[in-house]
């Protein structure tokens, strides 16, 4: 099952369900190198047919993603506005195809790439190369016009 073979779960991720535990395995270990395989094969095929279909129609928002994460890990029970985290977030932001990561260490102390930054904005910066709200770029607040 290597190349476009397992696009078409992507539009009908019912097709998994008629694979049979070899064939879910050796997709998995397609599409997920070095990744252990999960043990229940309904959950293989729910994150299998997730991954196919992100990979194919685009995933959610990193505002939407990283406020999913805080809700699942019990850190957020309201979507987060202007730095109301605590220690121990994790900022998520995909850009130009690269996934950057940002530990909040407290107020105005985030940990990108082994350095401490005092703004999310100064990060942006050094991600980009050009100014950027910091809150706007990791999806923090939308842009004052309405659009993200």
């Amino acid at each position: 099952m290597k190349g476009r073979k397992h696009e078409q779960f992507s539009n009908n991720p019912d097709g998994l369900k008629a694979l049979d535990t070899r064939q879910l395995q050796a997709l998995w270990a397609d599409l997920f190198k070095g990744q252990r395989r999960l043990q229940s094969n309904e959950l293989v095929i729910r994150k299998i047919a997730y991954f196919l279909q992100e990979r194919a129609h685009g995933g959610l928002p990193v505002r939407i993603y990283n406020q999913l994460t805080r809700l699942v890990e019990g850190g957020a029970t309201q979507p987060i506005n202007k730095y109301s985290f605590e220690n121990s977030y994790e900022l998520v932001r995909e850009w130009n195809g690269k996934k950057y990561n940002v530990a909040v260490l407290g107020k105005d102390k985030f940990q990108y790439d082994g350095r401490i930054y005092k703004t999310l904005s100064a990060i942006a910066k050094e991600i980009t190369g050009a100014h950027w709200s910091g809150p706007l770029f990791f999806g923090l607040r939308k842009q004052s016009n309405g659009q993200r």
